[in-house]
Protein backbone atom coordinates (compact mmCIF):
# COMPACT_ATOMS: atom_id res chain seq x y z
CA UNK A 1 0.00 0.00 0.00
CA UNK A 2 1.39 3.38 -0.97
CA UNK A 3 1.04 6.56 1.04
CA UNK A 4 0.76 10.15 -0.13
CA UNK A 5 4.23 11.01 1.12
CA UNK A 6 6.12 8.66 -1.18
CA UNK A 7 5.55 6.92 -4.46
CA UNK A 8 7.98 4.28 -5.75
CA UNK A 9 7.84 5.46 -9.37
CA UNK A 10 7.87 9.27 -8.99
CA UNK A 11 9.86 9.69 -5.85
CA UNK A 12 8.68 11.69 -2.84
CA UNK A 13 5.54 13.82 -3.20
CA UNK A 14 6.19 17.52 -2.83
CA UNK A 15 4.59 19.61 -0.12
CA UNK A 16 2.72 21.67 -2.74
CA UNK A 17 0.99 18.51 -4.00
CA UNK A 18 0.04 17.57 -0.44
CA UNK A 19 -1.31 21.07 0.04
CA UNK A 20 -3.39 20.83 -3.18
CA UNK A 21 -4.81 17.47 -2.12
CA UNK A 22 -5.72 18.85 1.31
CA UNK A 23 -7.41 21.88 -0.30
CA UNK A 24 -9.28 19.59 -2.69
CA UNK A 25 -10.55 17.44 0.20
CA UNK A 26 -11.58 20.57 2.10
CA UNK A 27 -13.48 21.83 -0.99
CA UNK A 28 -15.27 18.48 -1.37
CA UNK A 29 -16.38 18.54 2.28
CA UNK A 30 -17.60 22.16 1.91
CA UNK A 31 -19.66 21.26 -1.17
CA UNK A 32 -21.15 18.23 0.63
CA UNK A 33 -22.25 20.50 3.49
CA UNK A 34 -23.71 23.01 1.02
CA UNK A 35 -25.63 20.23 -0.75
CA UNK A 36 -27.01 18.91 2.55
CA UNK A 37 -28.09 22.43 3.57
CA UNK A 38 -29.76 22.98 0.18
CA UNK A 39 -31.66 19.68 0.45
CA UNK A 40 -32.83 20.56 3.95
CA UNK A 41 -34.04 24.00 2.92
CA UNK A 42 -35.84 22.53 -0.13
CA UNK A 43 -37.58 19.97 2.10
CA UNK A 44 -38.70 22.73 4.47
CA UNK A 45 -40.10 24.75 1.54
CA UNK A 46 -41.95 21.69 0.20
CA UNK A 47 -43.55 21.00 3.60
CA UNK A 48 -44.60 24.65 3.96
CA UNK A 49 -46.09 24.59 0.46
CA UNK A 50 -48.06 21.41 1.10
CA UNK A 51 -49.45 22.87 4.34
CA UNK A 52 -50.66 25.93 2.44
CA UNK A 53 -52.01 23.96 -0.55
CA UNK A 54 -53.62 21.21 1.52
CA UNK A 55 -55.14 23.27 4.30
CA UNK A 56 -57.76 21.44 6.32
CA UNK A 57 -61.29 21.97 5.07
CA UNK A 58 -63.83 23.38 7.50
CA UNK A 59 -67.44 22.31 7.96
CA UNK A 60 -69.59 23.27 4.91
CA UNK A 61 -66.62 24.09 2.66
CA UNK A 62 -67.22 23.30 -1.00
CA UNK A 63 -65.25 20.33 -2.31
CA UNK A 64 -64.49 18.86 -5.74
CA UNK A 65 -63.89 15.10 -5.82
CA UNK A 66 -62.40 13.66 -9.03
CA UNK A 67 -64.13 10.61 -10.51
CA UNK A 68 -61.64 7.87 -11.44
CA UNK A 69 -61.41 7.26 -15.21
CA UNK A 70 -62.29 3.59 -14.69
CA UNK A 71 -65.70 4.47 -13.24
CA UNK A 72 -66.48 7.21 -15.77
CA UNK A 73 -68.13 6.85 -19.14
CA UNK A 74 -67.57 9.20 -22.04
CA UNK A 75 -70.34 11.67 -21.15
CA UNK A 76 -69.98 11.56 -17.36
CA UNK A 77 -68.51 14.52 -15.47
CA UNK A 78 -64.87 14.36 -14.42
CA UNK A 79 -65.58 15.78 -10.94
CA UNK A 80 -68.33 15.64 -8.35
CA UNK A 81 -69.17 18.82 -6.45
CA UNK A 82 -70.12 18.48 -2.81
CA UNK A 83 -69.86 20.00 0.64
CA UNK A 84 -67.72 19.02 3.59
CA UNK A 85 -70.11 17.76 6.28
CA UNK A 86 -67.97 15.89 8.77
CA UNK A 87 -64.39 16.48 9.87
CA UNK A 88 -62.57 15.14 12.92
CA UNK A 89 -59.03 16.44 13.51
CA UNK A 90 -57.65 15.93 9.99
CA UNK A 91 -59.04 12.40 9.76
CA UNK A 92 -61.04 11.28 6.75
CA UNK A 93 -63.71 13.72 5.68
CA UNK A 94 -67.29 12.89 4.69
CA UNK A 95 -68.67 14.76 1.66
CA UNK A 96 -72.34 15.28 0.75
CA UNK A 97 -73.89 16.27 -2.59
CA UNK A 98 -77.40 17.07 -3.79
CA UNK A 99 -78.16 13.37 -4.33
CA UNK A 100 -76.98 12.32 -0.86
CA UNK A 101 -73.91 11.54 1.20
CA UNK A 102 -70.96 9.82 -0.49
CA UNK A 103 -70.27 6.53 1.27
CA UNK A 104 -66.48 6.86 1.03
CA UNK A 105 -64.38 8.91 3.41
CA UNK A 106 -61.73 11.16 1.84
CA UNK A 107 -58.37 12.32 3.12
CA UNK A 108 -57.32 15.88 2.34
CA UNK A 109 -55.16 14.96 -0.65
CA UNK A 110 -58.04 13.15 -2.42
CA UNK A 111 -60.17 16.23 -3.10
CA UNK A 112 -59.77 19.95 -3.80
CA UNK A 113 -61.44 22.81 -1.98
CA UNK A 114 -63.50 24.98 -4.27
CA UNK A 115 -64.11 28.67 -3.36
CA UNK A 116 -67.36 28.81 -5.32
CA UNK A 117 -70.00 26.35 -6.41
Amino acid sequence: MTSLSSSPSDGPVSSTENHRVAQHIKEIKRRCHEAADAQTSKAVRMVKGSRVDLRAGEHCDNAVVPVPPVDRRRGDPRNIFGANIDRRDDWPIRIAMKAGIISDLYSRNQFDLCPYF
